[in-house]
C-alpha cells in the first residue's frame, strides 16, 4: 500500500531537464543522448509518522534553503535527505554537500537525517552539528535519536525577508552615496564659477582705478 509519494521539485539542469527547451535549446536533445526530460513536482509533500512528520529532499534539493523551508512551514518536524553522491567520487564535493545541507537544519531549527548511497550518511541536529556520520564508501548503518523543540524559526516564518531588507538597504546606501557625490561635484562647480566672477570683478576694478 502506497501511503504517500513526493515528486522531486528541484530538477538538475541538463541531467533531469533541459532549461529553455521549448525556446532556445530546443535542438539540444537531438545532439546529446541521455539528457533527462522529467517534469518537476509541484507539492512539497509532508509524510506522517505516528507521532511526527517529515519532509524529503532528494539529492541536491538539500542545497536550496527555500525548498527546505516549505516542508517545515507545512509541519515537518525533521528533514530527510536521500542522495546519490557517487557522481563526486573521493573529491571535496561530498563534504561540501553535507555541510550545505546541515545549514537547512540551522535555518529551520529542525534535525536532518541523511542517507547517501556512497556516504556521507549522517544525523545533523538543529544547531547544525553532525551527531553521527558514516565514512565514504563504507557499508554500514546508523541508529540515532533525534529531538526537536516545538519552535518556529525566523527563517521558517519569514523566509528571505531579512536578505531582502539587506539588499534594499544596500541599494538605498548606494543611492544616497551617489546623491552625495553628485551634489559635492555640483558644489565644486558653483564655487569655481563664483571664484571666477570675483576675480573678473577685481580685475575690472583695478583697471578702473588705474584709468
Amino acid at each position: 500500500e502506497v501511503l504517500g509519494y513526493y515528486d522531486k521539485m528541484q530538477l538538475a539542469p541538463f541531467g533531469e531537464y533541459i532549461p529553455f527547451h521549448d525556446s532556445v535549446l530546443f535542438f539540444l536533445d537531438k545532439l546529446v543522448e541521455g539528457i533527462g526530460d522529467f517534469a518537476a513536482g509541484t507539492e512539497p509533500t509532508v509524510f506522517s509518522l505516528p507521532r511526527e512528520k517529515f519532509g524529503v529532499l532528494i539529492c541536491y534539493e538539500g542545497i536550496f534553503p527555500d525548498l527546505a523551508r516549505r516542508f517545515v512551514a507545512r509541519g515537518a518536524n525533521f528533514l530527510v535527505n536521500i542522495t546519490n553522491d557517487a557522481w563526486f567520487g573521493r573529491t571535496s564535493a561530498p563534504y561540501q554537500h553535507l555541510v550545505m545541507e546541515a545549514m537547512r537544519a540551522v535555518e529551520n531549527r529542525v534535525p536532518l537525517v541523511r542517507a547517501a548511497n556512497t556516504g556521507f550518511s549522517a544525523v545533523v541536529d538543529l544547531d547544525g552539528r553532525v551527531r553521527s556520520q558514516t565514512a565514504l564508501y563504507e557499508t554500514t548503518f546508523l541508529v540515532a535519536e533525534v529531538a526537536w523543540p516545538q519552535v518556529t524559526s525566523f527563517y521558517t516564518a519569514h523566509g528571505d525577508l531579512f536578505a531582502h531588507l539587506c539588499a534594499l538597504a544596500t541599494v538605498g546606501m548606494l543611492g544616497y552615496g551617489y546623491y552625495r557625490m553628485t551634489n559635492a561635484k555640483c558644489g565644486v562647480r558653483n564655487k569655481g564659477t563664483l571664484l571666477s566672477l570675483s576675480v573678473r570683478s577685481a580685475e575690472s576694478g583695478v583697471r578702473l582705478r588705474t584709468e
